[in-house]
């Protein structure tokens, strides 16, 4: 049985009819051989004659045989023709009309909600409601003293300092640099050292009268610190501690009131001395 290779493009595969020339190959080398006799044939003046024979038979030769950049040379010059022929600049004209994609009209229909989405609206509702009464809120959620500490150990929000502090000033600070707290129970205050400068990273430990610890703290660097929630009420000691200094204890009371900032300050070295 004989063996014949099969084109792997079989759509674009054109027969060889004429010898080695494809049906089209002839046709379009036929034609500029056909072209050539006829000006042949006519009584032109030989200098025109025979260069636009030659020219008519080259120009089959290439239609049949020539491709350019892989293309055949009959669709260079139909993309030639084209391109003379199609126009180079457009012009916008305003029509009284809007696009068709411009004309939709809004519907009333109601999407039917989801289950997860009536309960997403019940959970926004509720938070609404417990942003809008702070004192309710805090009273009514009042997580387990092992919780609080877990949830706000060393987390100390950045208070922004006032604007007459907005400029280079000294590291001597009092405590009416401090913003009051703009809810009861919420603890607020500022580290410093013996000389007044700010102390970063000062552990702060709030224990309530049993000597219970219920919120960790740390300083930042302008030496402030806050509790992120109210404390219930009562009596509290608060301990500061940093390698290296030394704070006195400091005994305070939530009763239901907004508490003025505190500012606690590292004992002199002398003092240091004489208790050692």
């Amino acid at each position: 049985m004989d063996q014949h290779p099969v084109p792997q493009n079989i759509s674009s595969y054109e027969f060889h009819l004429v010898g080695d020339m494809t049906l089209k190959q002839f046709f379009q080398l036929a034609g500029g051989i056909a072209v050539a006799a006829v000006l042949y044939r006519l009584p032109l003046p030989f200098f025109i004659k025979w260069p636009v024979m030659a020219l008519s038979v080259l120009m089959g030769i290439m239609l049949a045989f020539v491709p350019v950049s892989g293309r055949p040379f009959s669709q260079w010059i139909m993309a030639f023709i084209k391109a003379i022929y199609s126009p180079t600049e457009f012009h916008w004209s305003e029509t009284s009309q809007p696009p068709a994609t411009m004309n939709h009209e809004p519907t009333n229909q109601i999407t039917k909600k989801t289950t997860l989405d009536v309960i997403e609206g019940q959970l926004f509702a509720r938070f609404s409601q417990i942003f809008s009464h702070p004192n309710l809120a805090f009273s009514a959620i009042q997580p387990s003293t092992e919780h609080r500490i877990l949830n706000t150990e060393y987390q100390t929000p950045v208070i922004k300092p006032p604007a007459a502090m907005n400029h280079e000033p000294s590291n001597q600070v009092t405590n009416n640099s401090i913003p009051s707290p703009d809810y009861p129970n919420l603890l607020t205050g500022q580290v410093l050292d013996s000389a007044g400068s700010y102390l970063e990273g000062v552990i702060l430990e709030l224990s309530d009268a049993a000597g219970v610890p219920v919120r960790a703290l740390r300083s930042n660097k302008l030496g402030q610190f806050m509790t992120a929630t109210p404390l219930p009420q009562g009596t509290y000691t608060l301990i500061a501690e940093k390698e290296g200094l030394q704070f006195s204890p400091l005994t305070l009371q939530a009763e239901n009131k907004i508490i003025s900032p505190i500012v606690i300050k590292a004992q002199l070295e002398s003092s240091r001395l004489v208790s050692s």
